[in-house]
């Protein structure tokens, strides 16, 4: 019949597969897929390729600024400050103060944007998989791997396999919504939600498919750059070299040729996250060359059989 197996989130109790699990065979390799790299992905915001919705007009271009428009980039950024720092509380229609400031002139504009994200933030990295325990277990397990579970979540194991405890997880909730950490009701729709909404970049989660994206293991401090992937997204991709480092099982069988033994990951069970390449310095390890080579073998062998 072949072994079964769950894709899981330690940390949120998490599991995503049909009810008795899934062949990697039938999943892995089979052109591009991004269900896992979405669950791991990290919310960040990404300046918008359209103009900002307001242009000099030429009479503004031609004549001379005034005094407000002259002060110094810092004493601009002061005051934007201020109306944020000591508003929300003490009087919570603020942001429209920020809003005013921000179209009283189209320099303005800029700073007015870079200000609003101080209020507006992507919702908590806690509702994904992000940065959290991930494993994709096979019903064929009889071991965990070292260090995974903590002494609290052994006792709960049991004598249950690692299997079976995850089988009894939840399914994922909604984890892609983006939704401001702050809402106005004095906002109308009209105006002010409209002037936001074009004001702000677009936040949403970075993809393999983006030049400037990694995995990283945050357990391991190691990294992977997407792009080394992109040539190859309809036969290999991110997404397969992840699932063959996070399976685990005591048996090799996974529905493909096995002869790196890829049912054992080295990393099955780490904390890891999709990001962005400036979230790494030189303290951490690129393996982005290993990766590539790892799954392209995998691949290889499975067309060759």
């Amino acid at each position: 019949m072949g072994q079964y197996w769950f894709l899981a989130c330690m940390d949120r109790r998490e599991v995503t597969s049909y009810y008795n699990g899934l062949k990697l065979g039938e999943t892995m390799l089979q052109g591009y897929c991004d269900m896992l790299c979405k669950m791991l992905a990290y919310k960040t915001h990404f300046i918008r390729a359209t103009p900002l919705p307001v242009t000099q007009t030429v009479a503004l271009k031609d004549k001379k600024l005034s005094a407000i428009e002259e002060l110094p980039d810092l004493i601009i950024d002061m005051i934007f400050s201020n109306l944020t720092e000591h508003s929300y509380m003490e009087n919570p229609k603020s942001v429209d103060d920020i809003l005013c400031f921000a179209l009283s002139c189209h320099r303005f504009l800029d700073f007015g944007r870079r200000h609003l994200l101080k209020d507006f933030k992507p919702r908590s990295q806690s509702e994904n998989w992000s940065g959290h325990r991930i494993i994709c277990v096979g019903d064929y397990a009889d071991d965990i791997p070292p260090g995974f579970l903590s002494d609290y979540e052994s006792e709960e194991l049991g004598n249950r396999t690692i299997f079976e405890f995850v089988k009894t997880f939840g399914r994922p909730s909604r984890l892609f919504a983006y939704t401001p950490t702050r809402t106005y009701h004095h906002a109308g729709k009209t105006a002010s939600e409209r002037l936001i909404k074009a004001l702000l970049p677009e936040f949403r989660n970075v993809s393999q498919r983006d030049k400037d994206t990694i995995i990283r293991n945050l357990t391991t401090d190691e990294y992977i750059h997407a792009e080394a992937f992109h040539a190859t997204l309809d036969k290999f991709n991110l997404e397969d070299m992840l699932l063959s480092r996070i399976s685990w099982s005591s048996d090799p069988s996974v529905a493909l040729v096995n002869k790196v033994g890829f049912h054992r990951g080295t990393w099955a069970g780490h904390c890891i996250d999709l990001n962005t390449a400036d979230t790494v310095d030189s303290t951490w390890k690129d393996v982005t060359k290993e990766s590539y080579e790892w799954i392209k073998t995998i691949y290889e062998d499975q067309l060759d059989k």
